[in-house]
Protein backbone atom coordinates (compact mmCIF):
# COMPACT_ATOMS: atom_id res chain seq x y z
CA UNK A 1 0.00 0.00 0.00
CA UNK A 2 1.20 3.42 -1.19
CA UNK A 3 1.96 6.51 1.17
CA UNK A 4 -0.93 8.13 -0.30
CA UNK A 5 -3.16 5.14 0.36
CA UNK A 6 -2.42 5.31 4.41
CA UNK A 7 -2.95 8.83 4.08
CA UNK A 8 -6.25 8.28 2.95
CA UNK A 9 -7.07 5.54 5.13
CA UNK A 10 -5.66 8.44 8.10
CA UNK A 11 -7.98 10.55 6.95
CA UNK A 12 -11.52 7.97 6.08
CA UNK A 13 -11.20 7.15 9.85
CA UNK A 14 -13.85 8.38 12.45
CA UNK A 15 -11.63 8.69 15.28
CA UNK A 16 -9.38 11.72 16.24
CA UNK A 17 -5.78 10.72 15.38
CA UNK A 18 -3.04 12.57 16.79
CA UNK A 19 0.69 11.92 17.09
CA UNK A 20 2.98 13.24 19.00
CA UNK A 21 6.92 13.72 19.07
CA UNK A 22 8.92 13.69 22.71
CA UNK A 23 9.00 17.38 22.79
CA UNK A 24 5.00 17.48 22.71
CA UNK A 25 4.59 18.62 19.66
CA UNK A 26 2.12 17.23 16.96
CA UNK A 27 4.00 15.30 13.99
CA UNK A 28 0.27 14.18 12.46
CA UNK A 29 -3.17 14.52 13.02
CA UNK A 30 -6.10 13.14 10.76
CA UNK A 31 -9.05 14.97 9.45
CA UNK A 32 -10.95 13.73 12.28
CA UNK A 33 -8.91 14.85 15.12
CA UNK A 34 -9.20 18.58 13.23
CA UNK A 35 -12.97 18.31 13.44
CA UNK A 36 -13.69 17.42 16.52
CA UNK A 37 -11.45 19.41 17.84
CA UNK A 38 -13.12 22.34 16.18
CA UNK A 39 -9.91 23.51 14.52
CA UNK A 40 -8.31 23.25 11.03
CA UNK A 41 -5.40 20.62 10.35
CA UNK A 42 -2.83 23.40 9.42
CA UNK A 43 -3.47 24.88 13.05
CA UNK A 44 -2.38 21.47 14.46
CA UNK A 45 -0.02 19.81 12.98
CA UNK A 46 3.71 21.32 13.77
CA UNK A 47 2.08 23.06 16.72
CA UNK A 48 2.99 22.07 20.41
CA UNK A 49 0.17 21.02 22.65
CA UNK A 50 -0.08 25.14 24.09
CA UNK A 51 -0.24 26.28 20.19
CA UNK A 52 -2.82 24.36 19.77
CA UNK A 53 -4.60 25.69 22.44
CA UNK A 54 -3.90 29.01 21.94
CA UNK A 55 -4.49 28.76 17.60
CA UNK A 56 -8.11 27.54 18.78
CA UNK A 57 -8.34 30.32 20.90
CA UNK A 58 -9.13 31.53 24.93
CA UNK A 59 -12.34 29.92 25.20
CA UNK A 60 -10.76 26.52 24.65
CA UNK A 61 -10.75 24.51 27.83
CA UNK A 62 -10.26 20.79 28.91
CA UNK A 63 -12.00 19.04 31.02
CA UNK A 64 -11.26 15.87 33.49
CA UNK A 65 -14.46 14.12 34.34
CA UNK A 66 -12.51 11.51 36.18
CA UNK A 67 -10.12 13.81 38.12
CA UNK A 68 -7.14 12.40 36.03
CA UNK A 69 -4.80 15.17 34.31
CA UNK A 70 -6.06 15.87 30.46
CA UNK A 71 -4.06 15.74 27.65
CA UNK A 72 -0.67 16.56 27.24
CA UNK A 73 -0.04 15.86 30.59
CA UNK A 74 -1.80 12.76 29.62
CA UNK A 75 0.60 11.54 26.93
CA UNK A 76 3.15 13.21 29.49
CA UNK A 77 2.23 10.44 31.83
CA UNK A 78 2.13 7.84 29.22
CA UNK A 79 5.79 8.52 27.83
CA UNK A 80 7.03 8.45 31.35
CA UNK A 81 5.30 4.93 33.00
CA UNK A 82 5.38 3.81 29.01
CA UNK A 83 1.87 2.82 30.41
CA UNK A 84 -1.27 3.37 27.55
CA UNK A 85 -4.13 5.08 29.26
CA UNK A 86 -7.50 4.15 27.59
CA UNK A 87 -11.33 5.84 28.27
CA UNK A 88 -10.55 9.19 29.99
CA UNK A 89 -13.33 11.33 29.16
CA UNK A 90 -12.81 15.04 28.91
CA UNK A 91 -14.95 18.02 27.56
CA UNK A 92 -13.48 20.21 25.14
CA UNK A 93 -15.54 23.85 24.50
CA UNK A 94 -14.88 24.44 21.18
CA UNK A 95 -13.71 27.66 19.57
CA UNK A 96 -17.23 28.18 17.83
CA UNK A 97 -18.86 28.19 21.40
CA UNK A 98 -20.10 24.35 21.31
CA UNK A 99 -18.79 22.04 23.79
CA UNK A 100 -18.08 18.35 23.03
CA UNK A 101 -17.19 15.44 25.14
CA UNK A 102 -14.53 13.25 24.01
CA UNK A 103 -13.57 9.46 25.09
CA UNK A 104 -9.47 9.49 24.65
CA UNK A 105 -6.87 6.64 24.50
CA UNK A 106 -3.20 7.60 24.71
CA UNK A 107 -0.45 4.98 23.68
CA UNK A 108 3.21 4.74 23.58
CA UNK A 109 4.70 3.90 20.24
CA UNK A 110 8.86 3.11 20.53
CA UNK A 111 11.11 4.45 17.68
CA UNK A 112 14.21 2.24 16.37
CA UNK A 113 16.99 4.87 17.91
CA UNK A 114 16.55 5.93 21.43
CA UNK A 115 13.60 7.15 23.63
CA UNK A 116 13.76 10.45 21.57
CA UNK A 117 12.48 8.65 18.66
CA UNK A 118 9.06 7.40 20.74
CA UNK A 119 6.09 8.97 19.81
CA UNK A 120 2.84 9.56 21.55
CA UNK A 121 -0.44 8.46 19.51
CA UNK A 122 -3.56 9.66 20.87
CA UNK A 123 -7.19 8.55 19.63
CA UNK A 124 -10.14 10.00 20.43
CA UNK A 125 -14.13 9.79 19.65
CA UNK A 126 -16.68 12.12 20.17
CA UNK A 127 -19.18 10.98 22.46
CA UNK A 128 -21.55 13.89 23.17
CA UNK A 129 -24.42 12.02 22.09
CA UNK A 130 -23.94 9.08 24.05
CA UNK A 131 -22.76 11.72 26.96
CA UNK A 132 -26.16 13.46 26.65
CA UNK A 133 -27.93 10.00 26.79
CA UNK A 134 -25.94 8.96 29.82
CA UNK A 135 -26.77 11.79 31.69
CA UNK A 136 -30.43 11.88 30.60
CA UNK A 137 -30.20 8.31 31.70
CA UNK A 138 -28.54 9.40 35.06
CA UNK A 139 -31.22 12.24 36.22
CA UNK A 140 -33.98 9.65 35.34
CA UNK A 141 -32.57 7.31 37.88
CA UNK A 142 -32.46 9.56 40.19
CA UNK A 143 -35.72 10.95 39.87
CA UNK A 144 -37.00 6.82 39.94
CA UNK A 145 -34.57 6.56 42.98
CA UNK A 146 -35.76 9.56 44.87
CA UNK A 147 -39.69 8.98 43.97
CA UNK A 148 -42.45 8.34 47.22
CA UNK A 149 -43.52 5.23 45.45
CA UNK A 150 -42.51 1.73 45.13
CA UNK A 151 -41.30 1.78 41.04
CA UNK A 152 -40.27 -1.17 40.20
CA UNK A 153 -39.06 -3.38 36.67
CA UNK A 154 -40.04 -6.69 36.14
CA UNK A 155 -39.71 -9.23 33.04
CA UNK A 156 -42.57 -10.60 31.28
CA UNK A 157 -42.58 -14.01 33.81
CA UNK A 158 -42.76 -11.41 36.55
CA UNK A 159 -39.13 -11.70 37.61
CA UNK A 160 -38.14 -8.36 39.62
CA UNK A 161 -35.42 -6.85 37.78
CA UNK A 162 -35.24 -3.20 39.27
CA UNK A 163 -36.64 -1.70 43.04
CA UNK A 164 -36.38 1.78 43.70
CA UNK A 165 -36.04 3.39 47.18
CA UNK A 166 -39.83 3.86 47.44
CA UNK A 167 -40.38 0.14 46.91
CA UNK A 168 -37.73 -0.47 49.54
CA UNK A 169 -39.93 1.64 51.86
CA UNK A 170 -43.28 0.08 51.09
CA UNK A 171 -42.46 -3.36 50.95
CA UNK A 172 -39.38 -3.70 53.85
CA UNK A 173 -37.47 -5.45 50.78
CA UNK A 174 -34.05 -4.32 50.43
CA UNK A 175 -32.41 -4.78 46.53
CA UNK A 176 -30.55 -6.75 47.24
CA UNK A 177 -33.52 -8.98 49.09
CA UNK A 178 -35.73 -9.43 46.47
CA UNK A 179 -33.91 -8.34 42.64
CA UNK A 180 -34.09 -11.77 40.77
CA UNK A 181 -37.55 -12.85 43.13
CA UNK A 182 -40.75 -13.18 41.96
CA UNK A 183 -43.20 -10.59 42.40
CA UNK A 184 -45.54 -12.92 43.69
CA UNK A 185 -43.13 -12.36 46.89
CA UNK A 186 -44.56 -9.02 47.83
CA UNK A 187 -48.21 -10.24 46.71
CA UNK A 188 -51.20 -12.27 49.03
CA UNK A 189 -52.26 -15.55 47.84
CA UNK A 190 -55.80 -14.35 47.05
CA UNK A 191 -54.43 -11.56 44.52
CA UNK A 192 -52.11 -14.34 42.74
CA UNK A 193 -54.86 -14.52 40.09
CA UNK A 194 -55.52 -10.89 39.73
CA UNK A 195 -51.29 -9.95 39.28
CA UNK A 196 -51.13 -12.63 37.18
CA UNK A 197 -54.04 -10.90 34.71
CA UNK A 198 -52.63 -7.32 34.96
CA UNK A 199 -49.35 -8.97 34.31
CA UNK A 200 -50.80 -11.00 31.12
CA UNK A 201 -52.46 -7.36 29.81
CA UNK A 202 -49.31 -5.46 30.66
CA UNK A 203 -47.37 -8.48 28.12
CA UNK A 204 -49.81 -8.21 25.36
CA UNK A 205 -49.02 -4.58 25.14
CA UNK A 206 -52.22 -2.86 27.67
CA UNK A 207 -51.49 -0.02 30.31
CA UNK A 208 -53.51 -0.79 33.86
CA UNK A 209 -53.73 2.02 35.43
CA UNK A 210 -54.64 2.79 38.83
CA UNK A 211 -56.00 -0.36 40.24
CA UNK A 212 -56.78 -0.87 43.87
CA UNK A 213 -54.80 -3.92 45.45
CA UNK A 214 -53.12 -4.94 48.25
CA UNK A 215 -49.76 -5.96 48.56
CA UNK A 216 -47.93 -7.77 51.19
CA UNK A 217 -45.14 -6.31 53.22
CA UNK A 218 -41.62 -8.23 54.58
CA UNK A 219 -43.43 -8.91 57.75
CA UNK A 220 -46.48 -10.18 56.16
CA UNK A 221 -49.06 -7.47 57.13
CA UNK A 222 -51.10 -6.57 53.98
CA UNK A 223 -50.76 -3.14 52.38
CA UNK A 224 -53.29 -1.52 50.61
CA UNK A 225 -51.76 0.38 47.15
CA UNK A 226 -53.07 1.97 43.85
CA UNK A 227 -51.04 -0.07 40.88
CA UNK A 228 -50.21 0.83 37.72
CA UNK A 229 -48.50 -1.58 35.24
CA UNK A 230 -47.30 -0.44 31.96
CA UNK A 231 -45.68 -2.31 29.35
CA UNK A 232 -41.73 -1.48 28.34
CA UNK A 233 -41.16 -2.07 24.99
CA UNK A 234 -37.55 -2.69 22.79
CA UNK A 235 -36.58 -0.63 19.37
CA UNK A 236 -38.49 -2.95 17.63
CA UNK A 237 -42.05 -2.67 19.63
CA UNK A 238 -41.70 -5.81 21.53
CA UNK A 239 -42.77 -6.03 24.87
CA UNK A 240 -39.29 -6.78 26.82
CA UNK A 241 -40.38 -5.73 30.45
CA UNK A 242 -43.51 -4.50 32.93
CA UNK A 243 -42.89 -1.54 35.17
CA UNK A 244 -44.91 -1.10 38.18
CA UNK A 245 -46.36 1.83 40.11
CA UNK A 246 -47.70 1.55 43.32
CA UNK A 247 -48.31 3.96 45.68
CA UNK A 248 -49.85 3.74 49.19
CA UNK A 249 -53.18 3.85 50.13
CA UNK A 250 -53.79 2.31 53.45
CA UNK A 251 -54.67 5.22 55.53
CA UNK A 252 -57.03 6.86 52.50
CA UNK A 253 -58.86 3.52 52.66
CA UNK A 254 -59.08 2.92 56.35
CA UNK A 255 -60.16 6.39 56.85
CA UNK A 256 -62.73 5.26 53.80
CA UNK A 257 -64.10 2.44 55.98
CA UNK A 258 -64.13 4.22 58.51
CA UNK A 259 -66.56 7.04 57.46
CA UNK A 260 -68.92 4.38 55.57
CA UNK A 261 -68.70 3.03 58.82
CA UNK A 262 -69.78 5.92 60.81
CA UNK A 263 -72.10 7.09 58.20
CA UNK A 264 -74.04 3.31 58.68
CA UNK A 265 -74.37 3.86 62.01
CA UNK A 266 -75.79 7.14 61.74
CA UNK A 267 -78.21 5.28 58.92
CA UNK A 268 -78.97 2.17 61.64
CA UNK A 269 -79.82 4.89 64.29
CA UNK A 270 -81.81 7.12 61.89
CA UNK A 271 -84.17 4.04 61.20
CA UNK A 272 -84.54 2.84 64.79
CA UNK A 273 -85.70 6.22 66.51
CA UNK A 274 -89.22 6.89 67.01
CA UNK A 275 -88.88 10.36 66.16
CA UNK A 276 -90.25 11.76 62.37
CA UNK A 277 -86.80 12.99 60.92
CA UNK A 278 -86.00 14.33 57.40
CA UNK A 279 -83.43 16.32 55.74
CA UNK A 280 -84.25 19.39 53.26
CA UNK A 281 -82.07 21.41 51.12
CA UNK A 282 -81.45 25.25 50.84
CA UNK A 283 -84.60 25.14 48.63
CA UNK A 284 -86.81 23.48 50.99
CA UNK A 285 -86.90 20.16 48.83
CA UNK A 286 -86.53 17.08 50.85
Amino acid sequence: MGEARYRGVFDALGDGLIVWDAHDRVLDCNRSAARILGLSPDAVVGASFADVMAAAGAAVVIHAESGVEPSPLVAQRVRRTGRSTMGEVLAIDRPDGTRAWIEVDVGRVRGDGDAGGDVIVSSFRDITKRKAVEDHMRALSAIVESASDAILRHSPDGIIESWNGGAERLYGFTAQDIVGAHVAAIVPEDRLVETEQMLLAAIRGTSIDNVLTVRRHRDGRAIQVVVTMSPLFDSSGAVVGVSEIAGDVSELVAARDALAQSEERFRSLVQRSADVAFVLDAQGVV
